[in-house]
């Protein structure tokens, strides 16, 4: 449980998660966020990310991601691949452009989207979202989340569904 997001980024620099989980955070009587990163131009990069079962406590909901600008005419590119985000409060992916006047250019590729591109909300803004090769909207079928395991059971569609360009797993797959 956290008071408001599980990662919470804001600034103009380069922002960049590989291999991290984000899981349970539970915002108490606030507005929160698995992952909040917002304003000011600020590319990102997800790379073989988990965000799962984030939320908020309160009637202001919580997401998985929560991607915002703050204006200034910002463009921005964010890239994910090779991530999951399943179960999260009330969107799994926001995006809003609360002022307007940034163009985003957000890459999704083989990664799997709790509601697929429907699972993407827009709160405003000039977005453009494509939506690339190799994604699923499919049961990432953890081993057993409840007591916090989030490794992937042996039939997840989710194994060997990433990037075939992506280092091979330990089973040379």
């Amino acid at each position: 449980n956290n008071l408001r997001n599980g990662i919470y980024f804001l600034g103009t620099e380069v922002f960049s998660l590989d291999r991290v989980l984000v899981a349970n955070n539970n915002a108490e009587n606030a507005e929160g966020s698995g992952i909040s990163l917002g304003r000011h131009g600020t590319d990102a990069i997800f790379k073989n990310v988990t965000v799962t079962q984030n939320g908020a406590g309160n009637e202001n909901g919580g997401d998985g991601i929560d991607i915002y600008t703050a204006g200034d005419g910002d463009l921005w590119t964010i890239n994910m691949i090779n991530c999951i985000i399943h179960d999260n409060g009330d969107a799994n992916l926001v995006l809003a452009d609360r002022m307007g006047d940034s163009d985003v250019s957000f890459n999704i590729s083989y990664s799997q989207i709790d509601g697929g591109r429907d699972g993407i909300g827009n709160g405003g803004g000039r977005f453009q979202v494509t939506y690339g090769r190799g994604n699923l909207d499919d049961d990432p079928q953890f081993v057993n989340p409840d007591e916090g395991d989030y490794h992937l059971q042996d039939d997840s569609p989710c194994i060997d569904g990433g990037d075939p360009e992506s280092p091979l797993d330990p089973d040379n797959t």
